[in-house]
């Protein structure tokens, strides 16, 4: 056997044992696992989507008035102290999009804002859904449609005329 012969071997063995090798057969290595405390996301630019910020400007203007606070996207399970497991799962991923309270965070008035979101059919169930938890509760959600904001938000005032 000549040099040129026994290189060209070796070669292919090279390109052989790399090719097992870089396909996982030949040693196999473990998949690595997630670190425990890895956390991958990005922020998101904003909170509110658009028509929410639009809308909560608007709200703040008359709350500023009657020297009331506003609070975004609460949980329900921060409102209500459910009793049992299948009363928190029911209430544990749901929000209310915006509280009105008075300067001790006592909620006021709690609004759902109904944009082009509330269409579509996971959502309206999701609407029903808040709305007999909140109707169990003996507690009125102030729903705004997206088209008629100004004349709620002046049928609002008018009820926190009142408190």
């Amino acid at each position: 056997m000549n040099t040129g012969t026994i290189i060209i071997i070796v070669f292919i063995i090279y390109v052989i044992l790399k090719w097992l090798y870089d396909n996982n057969i030949l040693f196999p290595r473990k998949e690595q696992e997630p670190k425990v405390n890895e956390f991958i996301a990005k922020m998101n630019d904003q909170i509110l989507s658009n028509n929410e910020l639009a809308f909560f400007k608007k709200l703040k203007v008359i709350t500023d008035e009657y020297n009331l606070l506003i609070f975004t996207k609460v949980r329900l399970a921060d409102i209500f102290k459910a009793n049992d497991r299948s009363s928190l799962g029911r209430i544990q991923s749901k929000n209310i999009d915006f509280i009105i309270c008075d300067n001790e965070t006592k909620p006021i008035k709690f609004i759902e804002l109904d944009d082009n979101t509330h269409n579509n059919k996971k959502n309206a169930e999701n609407d029903i859904k808040k709305n007999e938890i909140f109707k169990s509760m003996s507690i009125d959600i102030f729903r705004i449609n997206i088209n008629d904001i100004d004349r709620k938000l002046l049928e609002l005032k008018d009820t926190l005329k009142v408190i």
